[in-house]
This record gives C-alpha cells, structure tokens and sequence, in this order.
C-alpha cells in the first residue's frame, strides 16, 4: 500500500484512518486514507483499499473519497 500511495505527489497518510483487519469470510481488507496535491497544488482526497484473498493474493485498489475526514483537533 505504502509505494502505490508513493506514487502520488506529496502523499499525506491520514493515520487515525488506517482501519486495521476487516474480515469478510475468507477475504481481509485494510484501508487507508491520504492525501495528496494535483500539479496545480490543489488536494486531493484518496483512500486505498487492500483484500487479500489468499496466501500471497491480493487486490490493491486507490480510489477518491470525499473530503469528509480531517485530522482530529488537540
């Protein structure tokens, strides 16, 4: 997840928003929010979702979310 969200320009990994395992039968999802910025430095809101089927099987998938999530004050 960490050198696909790498190749993003100026990534920011919001980390209170990593999900940890989510199981879903035989199917493990972790999902990952970031940010980064367009080449007119305007941010971008992602987030990337992993499922690992099997041993050594996996889905890697990097979608736009809404801004909805911020970072939590204090």
């Amino acid at each position: 997840m960490k050198r696909r969200i790498d190749e993003f320009k100026a990534p920011k990994i919001i980390k209170y928003r990593f999900s940890g395992a989510i199981i879903e039968g035989d199917v493990i999802i972790y999902r990952l929010v970031f940010d980064s910025v367009s080449s007119k430095n305007k941010t971008l809101y992602y987030k990337v979702e992993c499922k690992l089927v099997a041993d050594n099987d996996y889905q890697l998938r990097v979608s736009s979310r809404a801004k909805a999530w911020s970072e939590p004050s204090g």
